[in-house]
This record gives structure tokens, C-alpha cells and sequence, in this order.
């Protein structure tokens, strides 16, 4: 059994682990907690410890863990992620940046936060969308999917702009059984991901991207939980495609061209590009009408002949330049509602309710809502009084 710090009893074993699992030197840790390196040594070799509130800093905004996995025996096995991403070689998982690595941390444990909720049964009245929906080939399968959630191309086309869009999809996707989560990556590259469960399959979207990119994230991310696979989806394939063997490669393309089926079906394209030509303004129009993205429609021209490899090439290299100069990482606006925005409606009326009915503790409410218990009231008060984006 490790050895425990006598002045606060964590295990310093653990303590260790959550760093190395992130990939994380003494100096990070160091610069983010605004100590000395020395420090941090001090408290991972149990010579001193860090204070309760110190101890919530590293659990909640570092290292995006429980409190109460500093009290445990021994360190968790390691992370499950990684085994779920089989079809992500070594060589683009080895690359991931500690950041994009706590939000699956957070995905990991948000998983666990769903069985607890539902007490390990699926809580949806419809049962799990990935039970239901099949198909011959992939325009089947995404107009199936399509009649399953109940949006039309009409209702599609009818949405005032792609916020509304991003919202709606999202609502009929988790209400379909798949818990849909936005967090503001700090990597742009990275779009988002999905984990398989049998029960709870969620996916996470980048909330820093364009809106109309993370709905396409979304069906990307689809098509891996369709094919019971854990997935990730980069803002452009080739910085990591290359090194994936063709299974692998294959799958992707198959995500691709399942959320471009979806979102803008080729029978449906087909009509529209009779009366249009393949330019950055005819795109943009298209793109507009449908809330789907520049590089989807291009795409889509490009698959049809329409227009060149250089042209293709050259927009969305400029689209591309024009997404990491708008970039942010911090989207503004009320904290509260921001962050009740990353958990969305269905989860939080979840953990709310389980609250108000006195199920579970304001500590472990807390906890559900990845947030420090002195918080409570006040982000209580907002989720009475808002309206979730």
C-alpha cells in the first residue's frame, strides 16, 4: 500500500499518477498552480501537501479528476480512453495535447455520471438510437436516422440560423440516447470525439469551433458510435489520416461522407447544383440555407467534378487561415450559463432533479456539475432562471 502524507491523507501515489496520465512535467503543474517546481515535488514525494483548496484546484481545473480519487489505495487502472480509441494509432494518440486529454478525462467520468444518475439503466423512453437505426449503405442508413430523430429537409432548411440548428440537433440526438457535451477545446484542431458505451454513448463537441462544424462534428461522430467504435474528428484529416492503416482510414472517410449524407443529402444537392456554380459565393449561400459548413459544400462540388483541386485546395486553406485568426478558446458571457451551456438541458434537469428529490448530496451534485460546492447556490440560482443554449 502507498505511502500517505500524515498532514492531509492523499495518496501521493496518486497524486503522481493524475499528472503523469496527462502528460504533464513538474513545471506545468508548477506554472498552473503558480508554485515553485520544488513545491509540487514536495507534495508528490509527501514531504509537505497541498492545502484543501489547492487540492480543488488540482482535482477540478488541472487535472479534471474527483476529489475523492486522491483518497483511493492506489491509482486508478489507466485511463480507458485510450483503449477505446482502437482504431486511433499510437502515433496520432501519443500526439494529443494534456488539454484535449482532460476533456476525455471528463468524458470518462461523465459516463460514470450517467450510470449513477440512471442507476446503470438506459433512462430514455425510446431506448438507444444506435439499437435502431440500420441501412444497406450510408444514404440509408442517414435517411433513416433522419426519420428516426423526425427532422425533415424542410424543417431543416426552415431554421433561422445555424445557433437554432446546433441547439435543435442536439436536442433530438441526446433525447435519441446519445448525450451530446461541448467544451472549448484549446486546440482547434481537434473537433471533437465520441466514446462508446453500450448504454450511455456519449460525444463531445469543440464549442470554439463554428457552430455549423460542430454539428457536422456530431454526425461524424455518429457514424463512429454506429459502428461501435470510439472516435476523434480533426478539423482537417490530413494532419493525422496518414497514419492510420486502411481500416482505420477507412472508417473515417465513411464518418465524413455519412455527416455530408446526412446534413445535405447528394438527391437533394443534386437539384441545387442545376442551378448553381461552384463558387465561393454560391457555397456560401448553400452553406447558409442548410447550416452546414463552407467545407461541406465545397466538398460536395469537388466529389461532383465541379471544380477543380486547386480551387478546392486554395478555399480551404483561406477558410482555414480565417477560423484560427477568429479562433477563441473563451467564449464569453455569464460563466454559469455558459457552462450549464457545455452540459446541456438533459443532463443538468438530471442532476438537478436527482438533487431536489433528495437523492443525492449538494457535495455530489457538485461533483456531477464538474464545479466546487461553495459554487452551488450560485450556479443553482442561474439554472432556475435561465434558459440553457
Amino acid at each position: 500500500m502507498a505511502t500517505m502524507n500524515m498532514s492531509c491523507p492523499i495518496n501521493i501515489d496518486v497524486l503522481a499518477w493524475a499528472r503523469k496520465e496527462l502528460n504533464l512535467s513538474i513545471d506545468d503543474v508548477a506554472i498552473k498552480m503558480k508554485k515553485a517546481p520544488n513545491v509540487i515535488e514536495s507534495w508528490e514525494a509527501g514531504f509537505s501537501s497541498p492545502t484543501y483548496a489547492q487540492l480543488e484546484k488540482l482535482a477540478y481545473e488541472i487535472y479534471k479528476i474527483p476529489m475523492a480519487v486522491f483518497f483511493f489505495s492506489e491509482p486508478p487502472e489507466s485511463s480507458k480512453v485510450k483503449v477505446s480509441f482502437r482504431t486511433t494509432p499510437d502515433t496520432v494518440y501519443n500526439r494529443i495535447p494534456s488539454s484535449v486529454l482532460k476533456v476525455f478525462r471528463e468524458a470518462e467520468i461523465m459516463i460514470d455520471n450517467l450510470y449513477e444518475l440512471n442507476e446503470g439503466r438506459d433512462s430514455f423512453s425510446q431506448g438507444n438510437s444506435l439499437k435502431e437505426i440500420t441501412g444497406a449503405d450510408i444514404p440509408e442508413v442517414a435517411d433513416n436516422l433522419r426519420k428516426y430523430l423526425g427532422v425533415s429537409i424542410a424543417e431543416q432548411k426552415s431554421w433561422r440560423n445555424s445557433e437554432l440548428a446546433l441547439r435543435v440537433w442536439r436536442e433530438k440526438v441526446t433525447d435519441s440516447g446519445i448525450f451530446v457535451f461541448r467544451n472549448p477545446f484549446k486546440e482547434i484542431e481537434y473537433s471533437g470525439f465520441c466514446l462508446y458505451d453500450e448504454h450511455f454513448p456519449i460525444i463531445y463537441i469543440n464549442s470554439s469551433n463554428s457552430k455549423n462544424r460542430q454539428i457536422f462534428t456530431i454526425f461524424h461522430e455518429f457514424w463512429h458510435l454506429l459502428s461501435h467504435t470510439s472516435g476523434i474528428d480533426f478539423l482537417h484529416d490530413n494532419n493525422a489520416i496518414e497514419f492510420y492503416d486502411k481500416a482505420s482510414r477507412d472508417i473515417e472517410i465513411q464518418c465524413n461522407k455519412f455527416a455530408a449524407e446526412f446534413l445535405l443529402p447528394d438527391a437533394e444537392f443534386e437539384m441545387i447544383i442545376s442551378n448553381h456554380d461552384a463558387d465561393e459565393k454560391n457555397v456560401a449561400a448553400i452553406a447558409t440555407e442548410f447550416s452546414v459548413s463552407r467545407e461541406l459544400v465545397l466538398r460536395k462540388f469537388f466529389d461532383y467534378k465541379m471544380i477543380a483541386q486547386s480551387d478546392y485546395d486554395c478555399l480551404t486553406s483561406k477558410w482555414h487561415e480565417e477560423m484560427i485568426a477568429n479562433h477563441k478558446s473563451n467564449s464569453g458571457g455569464s460563466y454559469y450559463i455558459n457552462e450549464m451551456s457545455y452540459l446541456g438541458e438533459q443532463y443538468l434537469r438530471m442532476a438537478f432533479d436527482a438533487y431536489f428529490s433528495n437523492n443525492i448530496s449538494s457535495a455530489q451534485l457538485a461533483e456531477y456539475l464538474n464545479i466546487k460546492e461553495k459554487n452551488l447556490p450560485e450556479y443553482e440560482a442561474n439554472y432556475l432562471r435561465r434558459a440553457v443554449i
